[in-house]
């Protein structure tokens, strides 16, 4: 009862991906020298829930990517909701969901996995077309915005990634696009 990855792997079987990734991380926290990513507790602290509709539904998006963000939205939560009023999985607001929804003849079911995952696959792929296919400005719109993201872009100078996000004005979407990227990047050394 007292190893957290044990607890993890518990409630991993009985589909509570939230509680089990929340265990598994509150787990690899209390190790001192961490383990290399081939350690397969990794696994439960970054876990790829959903990741076969991902795959189906990815259009041209980096099918990690779009784990990543369903991972920092929503921890795997199909219910999961915020104060914004953003719903499911990917973290749609219902007015994009809905617009969404009704130009691709989508089922109108926002806590729906498949739908959801695939809405929010739709959303992000013209946020990628209109921020000229960079990862790093349709993350950032994500949160922030598409408003604000073409601003950013027009007024920051930088030279890297880095020093674009480090120079995003809006404290959460800069958290936000901090958490996806090293998810992105935890996920890449895992799998």
């Amino acid at each position: 009862k007292k190893d957290s990855f044990i607890q993890s792997w518990i409630a991993y079987q009985r589909g509570k991906y939230t509680i089990s990734a929340f265990l598994a991380r509150k787990g690899m926290e209390e190790i001192n020298d961490k383990p290399d990513f081939s350690d397969l507790r990794w696994r439960l602290v970054y876990p790829l829930h959903y990741y076969d509709i991902v795959e189906k539904v990815k259009n041209n998006n980096n099918p990690i990517i779009l784990e990543s963000i369903i991972k920092e939205e929503s921890h795997f939560n199909k219910y999961a909701g915020s104060g914004a009023g953003a719903r499911g999985l990917m973290q749609l607001v219902p007015s994009t969901f809905e617009e969404i929804t009704n130009r691709y003849s989508l089922r109108n079911d926002i806590y729906s996995p498949e739908i959801n995952i695939q809405a929010g696959s739709m959303y992000y792929d013209s946020l990628m077309k209109i921020l000229g296919n960079k990862d790093l400005f349709a993350v950032s719109a994500y949160n922030g915005g598409m408003g604000a993201v073409t601003s950013w872009v027009s007024k920051i100078i930088y030279n890297d990634a880095d020093e674009f996000v480090e120079q995003i004005p809006y404290p959460e979407t800069k958290n936000y696009v901090k958490k996806v990227l090293r998810t992105y990047w935890v996920y890449g050394n895992i799998y």
